[in-house]
């Protein structure tokens, strides 16, 4: 295949393995629930899995997104850019709007049923007040929406209005831009905006900058596929046997971009022995999961503390693994049900996907 297919192949199979790799982040069991250090063999294979080898998930969207966005390379003119903004409008405005929505009518009639068992501390929704109620669509929860894993699309859809910025930076600056902004980063800086962070402006940045300068983002990571395996394993298990101290955090930022390189370079090679075969509405899948799998999550969780009660290492690590599976199965038997019945529904949840 060309270097075009092997971008497009692996791109849409990596799809639902990152987002299952979203799921696998929100699935660890907090402090909420347990004392960490009481459960040595969790808290190492739980950290392993959603604390570093998920973590690459995020990032790799914000590549894809950075890098479809400006795929076309050349000059970013004005009515190109109205045109991305107005497409990107029915695929990601509209769901976003959509799946809030939702999972507030969710919360609103579960309430008199769930009351204190989905969360604790947040307010009801049937107390809300409007300025509360518009808060839900942006910042209600600590800096996330009341859909709290689609603060990806707020800040996607923030970065897409700034993205002339990001444009003129990536021209004048080029690849010193992406050094600097990556510096920050691993320095652990942020901005104060809720829907601007550096791990939003970092990695739309680096998927621009292949985009701007028509490099295939793929075939360089298939290219660093062995070095930065070897890297990556090397900070992994660091950060593991580091777990204890206050500055691992360092070691696991370092290792993601690693992880990224390793993770595409990887899905490349296979692609290119034909090791798998993308499925149909792979996307459309993938989003549905994302954005189906927040509240359902969090609720399998807690009811399956509440009538488990598991006091040891094993039963807690089965747990972290069967919640997660619950909702994924749920998840996809729904996707299937509501595109086979509800197609058109099915269609505007997803964007189009």
């Amino acid at each position: 295949m060309n270097n075009n297919e092997l971008l497009s192949k692996t791109v849409s199979f990596l799809r639902l393995p990152l987002i299952i790799g979203v799921v696998l982040i929100h699935s660890r069991i907090g402090t909420s629930y347990i004392a960490e250090e009481g459960f040595p063999i969790y808290t190492t294979i739980s950290h392993i899995i959603s604390n570093i080898l998920a973590r690459v998930a995020v990032p790799c969207f914000f590549i894809f997104s950075g890098y479809f966005f400006f795929r076309n390379g050349g000059e970013f003119t004005l009515e190109a850019y109205k045109n991305k903004l107005l497409k990107r409008s029915r695929t990601v405005l509209l769901p976003y709007i959509l799946w809030n929505m939702a999972v507030m009518a969710m919360f609103l009639l579960s309430e008199p049923f769930t009351k204190g068992l989905v969360l604790e501390s947040r307010k009801l929704v049937s107390d809300y007040s409007l300025r509360e109620f518009l808060q839900a669509f942006w910042n209600l929860n600590d800096g996330f929406p009341i859909c709290y894993q689609l603060w990806f699309i707020r800040n996607l859809m923030v970065i897409m209005i700034l993205s002339p910025l990001v444009y003129l930076a990536l021209r004048g600056m080029k690849q010193y831009f992406i050094l600097i902004i990556g510096a920050l980063w691993l320095a652990g800086w942020n901005t104060k905006i809720d829907a601007i962070n550096s791990t939003t402006l970092l990695f739309f940045s680096v998927g621009a900058y292949f985009g701007i300068t028509k490099h295939n983002f793929v075939v360089s990571a298939r290219r660093l596929l062995q070095p930065a395996a070897i890297i990556y394993i090397i900070l992994c298990v660091a950060d593991t046997y580091f777990l204890a101290e206050s500055w691992h955090w360092y070691i696991n930022r370092a290792a993601i971009p690693a992880g990224i390189i390793t993770t595409i370079g990887l899905s490349a090679l296979f692609a290119e022995n034909n090791k798998y075969k993308v499925v149909p509405h792979l996307a459309g899948i993938g989003f549905f999961m994302y954005a189906f799998h927040g509240m359902p999550l969090t609720l399998t969780t807690k009811l399956a503390f509440r009538y488990f009660n598991p006091q040891s290492d094993m039963a807690i690590l089965g747990l972290y693994f069967l919640c997660p599976l619950i909702v994924l199965c749920i998840g996809f038997t729904l996707y299937y049900l509501i595109a086979r019945y509800l197609p058109r529904l099915m269609n505007l949840i997803t964007g189009g996907r």
